[in-house]
């Protein structure tokens, strides 16, 4: 077979590679409101041990809101893991989409206590439920305990397609028992379906160029 396609195939392979690298990857940032895994997007948390100063934020990683009256206002949007545990404690969160989402990688924003480390963690590990197990697709060291700052961490992956899914953080410190890891935020990068507009973009393209054909 020939190296060389015809000027048409080009034409067409150029037109369809263009629009779906233009319309199929949704690029998740720290603190997105619109990936796959937001409580907006019907994401829900199925499985989560609460710090007990802060009952009921597991959803908060997720876009989740405690509510005006949690006893730490500050802390309303954020996941904070219990208290008082020894260093090297694996805390776990669970969670499920309304539909299995075809994953790409993910991004993860944190953040320590000033000035002792505190909230830290030293290793993040991703998995995904298939055929009723847990496995791992992703697995990070944070290489810092990013005192006094926060944390921006990501990975990706090959495309991994499920609707469950279980991350776990490995504790840091335990300085003052403020050690519980904090995580700010937690976005899916996933494969999007595309905008109507792009829809009738590649439509609109491949038509024209089947009447060039003729």
């Amino acid at each position: 077979m020939s190296p060389y396609l015809p000027r048409r195939s080009l034409a067409w392979g150029t037109l369809i590679a263009s629009l779906l690298g233009a319309g199929l990857t949704q690029t998740a940032s720290a603190a997105s409101a619109t990936d796959a895994w937001d409580v907006s997007q019907g994401s829900t948390v199925t499985q989560f041990i609460a710090n007990p100063a802060l009952p009921g934020n597991g959803p908060g990683m997720f876009g989740g809101d405690a509510g005006e009256n949690s006893p730490f206002p500050g802390e309303r949007f954020n996941t904070i893991f219990p208290d008082l545990l020894p260093t090297g404690t694996v805390h776990v969160i669970e969670w499920a989409t309304p539909a299995p989402i075809t994953l790409l990688g993910w991004q993860l924003q944190a953040a320590a206590d000033g000035g002792n480390g505190a909230r830290s963690f030293a290793h993040f590990t991703l998995s995904v439920e298939i055929g009723g197990a847990w496995v791992a697709v992703s697995s990070v060291d944070t290489l810092a305990l990013y005192v006094d700052q926060h944390l921006l961490l990501g990975d990706s992956f090959a495309p991994v397609t499920a609707s469950h899914f279980r991350a776990e953080f490995t504790q840091a410190t335990s300085f003052f028992g403020a050690s519980g890891p904090r995580v700010v935020e937690l976005d899916a990068i996933t494969a999007a379906v595309p905008e109507p507009g792009t829809w009738a973009l590649m439509l609109g393209g491949l038509a024209g160029l089947a009447r060039r054909r003729r």
